[in-house]
């Protein structure tokens, strides 16, 4: 990870007085943890996003803690907002996240402050669990969070902590970022590691539940709903989304990977059966 970031173009060196009074800064010392904001982004954006690339970090270093009087604390709500904020300026735009992982990995080399560490890292999987980086960064990225997770001299909650990461990113790679934003619950639900509740109704009218989170796709709700009633063949089987009676249902085919952002759905047989909706207040 450090040898790409080395590689690509940067954007120059950090401001004089951004880290110490030296005028020159190394990779070395820009690619380590810092409390101060950034003068500039770390990689070389396209014209107009360097303005949010410095807001990303903000929100990093108040996520963390990182600027702020020691003995104050960030709730619950506002950890939920501050991730929203990341998500809402990340997840459609590629060199963004890029740069938000960038930032992230920054924020975890170096750090002396253990504290402050594990939040690094905590948001480090919060943020790949709904959005991969780009292809380049993301092997390098990968790498890194393994030697993390498989070197000794971290301790056994830094570790574990890189093993999560890494899977989380493996899993978002695979699947690729949200198409729309989580929900202040599903954010909140993570974040405390509480499974969401979906009622799935069947064509017979009969209905079962399935928890969720922010990181299920609808390919793997179809899954386990077919365990549950043992199916043996769900490929021709989706999910539908309940909105209200016979208007605003929106379909999944099961293969996309979408992820679920659902209250009450229906599971239905695309193959020719005839929709049925349940009344529902969801909207």
């Amino acid at each position: 990870m450090q040898r790409y970031l080395e590689s690509v173009e940067m954007n120059g060196i950090f401001s004089r007085n951004s880290l110490t009074p030296k005028t020159y800064y190394t990779a070395e010392d820009m690619l380590s943890f810092q409390k101060e904001p950034i003068p500039t982004s770390l990689l070389r954006l396209s014209s107009g996003l360097t303005s949010g690339a410095i807001k990303l970090f903000q929100i990093i270093l108040k996520y963390m803690l990182a600027n702020l009087p020691s003995g104050n604390t960030v709730d619950l709500q506002e950890q939920v907002a501050l991730v929203l904020r990341l998500y809402k300026h990340t997840i459609k735009n590629a060199e963004l996240r890029d740069e938000l992982f960038a930032q992230i990995f920054k924020q975890t080399r170096n750090n002396p402050d253990r504290s402050l560490l594990v939040k690094a890292w905590e948001l480090m999987y919060i943020c790949a669990s709904a959005m991969p980086p780009g292809k380049d960064i993301g092997d390098h990225l990968m790498e890194y969070v393994e030697n993390v997770a498989k070197d000794k001299k971290h301790d056994q909650g830094l570790q574990r902590m890189a093993l999560n990461t890494l899977g989380a990113l493996k899993h978002s790679t695979k699947v690729g970022p949200r198409l729309t934003l989580p929900t202040q619950e599903e954010i909140e639900a993570f974040l405390t590691g509480r499974r969401l509740m979906a009622v799935i109704y069947f064509l017979d009218e009969t209905f079962s539940e399935i928890s969720y989170g922010m990181t299920t796709t609808v390919i793997g709700a179809v899954e386990e709903v077919a365990a549950r009633i043992k199916l043996s063949t769900p490929n021709s089987f989706g999910l539908f989304e309940l909105r209200q009676v016979g208007t605003g249902s929106k379909t999944f085919d099961g293969s996309n990977g979408i992820p679920l952002y659902l209250l009450k759905a229906i599971y239905f047989n695309i193959s020719g059966a005839k929709s049925f909706f349940k009344s529902s207040s969801y909207a």
